[in-house]
């Protein structure tokens, strides 16, 4: 089977675990729970500054800008001409198509250049362009937030209320915003060595948000949380941070070594395990989940370990964009030298009806790859 498209779905979804990690033997500090005074603002930021300080790396205070030498975010507002409304939070399909959102039977055009990656909100939608500049619209307006994302990535919480990214400046920055675009605070990030000078540590990568969590990952591969009200920080031991692909609710699902996802509110379990790799999680419940090995694409209940057969007549194979609730998903959905459909698939039913047809065309060139699914990443 050929197409890049095709060939991009596959390599995300087989992609391997990195092995189990020792993360005691490589950082001797070990746990730790640290409780910080509340700072104006960034409470919990101030908290991450103290425990990857302990590692040796080191947050040089919140900013409410960019780093000196860095010019200032311009926060300036563009017409968005076809959406006419104020954005309304519902669990319909949505994709990206160039300058468009499709949101249901609704379109938010920007003027802002080609959409590399977007995720959804309850206030409307962040998105980062072909400049690595980050991007709030609600369908009125759209306004710059941020510049350089670095991974072209972002990560948005479950409750649909914050979204993280890190920015390359000067120093590479950890950016909170809420839902409705607004920056909460950003935090430059400073690489140095671990207490004993033994090891490089490099700077955070963001990992999840979940609710009030911030999961972010300090190399070599350890995970922190940050609890952003409470002000506290700690290790999450047992897990490598590069093995996380997902914090729902508290559940994690995690890459196994073994070709696996474990799912599970302990980091660290071993079990219950479930074939293939790419899971996601449903946003309203974490009780559902999807996975992907190849052509194949598996959906649970987690509640049992057996994959819920789903019928998608006329369609070879599936890639599953989001979940609408814990009872629907949403696939693109394609064969060979066909053109992409999207799908929304019912669990229930156990079959998929077409939302979109035709929203993306087989391309064997990734470089004209121009959907983007509300996943925070980029498809090429």
């Amino acid at each position: 089977m050929t197409g890049l498209l095709k060939n991009v779905m596959t390599e995300k979804a087989d992609h391997q675990a990195p092995p189990a990690l020792d993360l005691d033997a490589i950082v001797a500090t070990g746990n730790k729970r640290i409780r910080r005074r509340r700072a104006v603002g960034a409470a919990g930021v101030a908290a991450l500054a103290a425990v990857v300080a302990t590692v040796g790396v080191g947050l040089v205070g919140a900013v409410d800008g960019p780093d000196q030498g860095e010019p200032p975010v311009a926060h300036h507002t563009t017409p968005s001409p076809v959406r006419t409304g104020p954005f309304a939070s519902t669990n319909v399909p949505s994709w990206a198509d160039r300058g468009t959102i499709h949101y249901g039977k609704d379109e938010f055009k920007v003027t802002t250049g080609q959409i590399r990656a977007f995720v959804q909100t309850n206030d409307g939608f962040l998105f980062i362009n072909g400049q690595r500049e980050v991007y709030f619209t609600d369908g009125t307006s759209t306004k710059k937030i941020g510049s350089r994302n670095e991974h072209i990535r972002l990560e948005v919480s479950a409750d649909g209320k914050t979204v993280i990214w890190m920015e390359q400046r000067d120093q590479p920055t950890l950016v909170i915003a809420n839902s409705d675009g607004k920056i909460r605070s950003q935090q430059t990030v400073v690489a140095s060595r671990s207490t004993d000078g033994s090891h490089k540590l490099g700077p955070l990568g963001t990992v999840a948000v979940d609710g009030d969590n911030v999961y972010v990952g300090v190399a070599p591969d350890r995970l922190v949380r940050v609890n952003l009200p409470a002000g506290e920080s700690n290790f999450v031991t047992g897990v490598a941070a590069s093995a996380v692909e997902a914090v729902v609710h508290g559940t994690f699902a995690v890459l196994r070594p073994d070709g696996s996802t474990v799912v599970s509110k302990n980091p660290a379990a071993t079990s219950p395990a479930y074939p293939g790799h790419q899971p996601q999680l449903d946003r309203s419940a974490a009780t559902s989940l999807s996975t992907a090995s190849g052509d194949k694409v598996m959906i649970y209940r987690l509640s049992k370990t057996q994959a819920i057969p789903i019928s998608h007549p006329g369609h070879q194979y599936l890639f599953v964009t989001q979940w609408l609730d814990y009872e629907r998903f949403v696939a693109l959905a394609g064969s060979p030298g066909k053109p992409f459909d999207l799908l929304t698939c019912s669990l229930t039913m156990r079959n998929c009806e077409t939302s979109a047809a035709a929203v993306a065309p087989y391309e064997e060139d990734d470089a004209k790859i121009t959907f983007v699914a509300p996943t925070g990443e980029t498809l090429n």
